[in-house]
């Protein structure tokens, strides 16, 4: 009786009792946080103080290759002899192309004298960079008058630079002092670098006919040839008028 009553129990059970799910987690993941494009405060303050760190870098270094400067000694020696002698001193910037003047001794012993009628060489001297132990110029040289530095002139000298900032040549000339001009006497200087020129421009090969003509020109039509129709129809206006009277 009681194995009957227990079947019936769990008969009832099966059929009253749902049966559920199994449960599923409701919760959702995190969702992903939104990054902004725009770059932070941190970001920021780190490419400004790269880029100062960068101009100050190179500041420097402009600012000393602009006041870099190079000092020249020009020597002069005359034809007749085979001794130079120091000019000027010249400081000048290779980059501004600025120069000054740091010391001139005018070649007065070296100029002729008025009364002397030696040979005409004894007016001309060489100027240029020069090397005293060897004796020789290192730049190019300029043959020049000594009367530019007579009195009354005042000398130029001019120094042309090559790419590298050094002394291709050293060329003076002289220019008369306007008696209202102030007294300074001192030289003038200026300095030039040297410059590629332009090149030629090569135009098309010119070819000749055998008759000595360029080939494929147009010969210009002559006044008849141009006009021959306006001739012809007067000479027909002509004939017309005539024939009618």
């Amino acid at each position: 009786m009681e194995s009957g009553t227990s079947n019936t129990l769990n008969t009832l059970r099966n059929h009253s009792l749902p049966r559920t799910a199994p449960r599923t987690s409701n919760l959702k993941a995190p969702a992903k946080l939104h990054q902004s494009s725009q770059p932070g405060p941190t970001t920021t303050m780190k490419s400004s103080s790269f880029l100062l760190a960068l101009c100050a870098h190179i500041l420097p270094i402009t600012a000393a290759i602009t006041e870099q400067t190079d000092t020249a000694t020009i020597y002069i020696q005359p034809l007749v002899s085979d001794s130079a002698y120091p000019l000027a001193t010249i400081s000048y910037n290779p980059s501004t192309l600025s120069a000054s003047l740091l010391s001139y001794e005018p070649p007065v012993e070296l100029l002729p004298s008025l009364s002397s009628s030696s040979s005409p060489l004894e007016n001309l001297a060489l100027t240029g960079t020069f090397d005293t132990q060897t004796s020789v110029f290192k730049s190019s040289t300029s043959l020049l008058s000594l009367d530019n530095f007579q009195k009354g002139y005042k000398p130029t000298i001019l120094l042309t630079l090559d790419s590298q900032g050094a002394v291709l040549g050293v060329t003076i000339r002289s220019g008369v002092i306007d008696a209202g001009a102030t007294r300074d006497f001192a030289p003038k200087v200026e300095v030039r670098r040297m410059v590629a020129g332009k090149e030629p421009f090569l135009g098309p090969n010119v070819v000749l006919s055998k008759e000595g003509k360029l080939e494929g020109e147009v010969v210009e039509k002559t006044f008849l040839q141009k006009y021959w129709w306006v001739l012809l129809g007067a000479a027909m206006l002509t004939m017309t008028a005539g024939g009618s009277e």
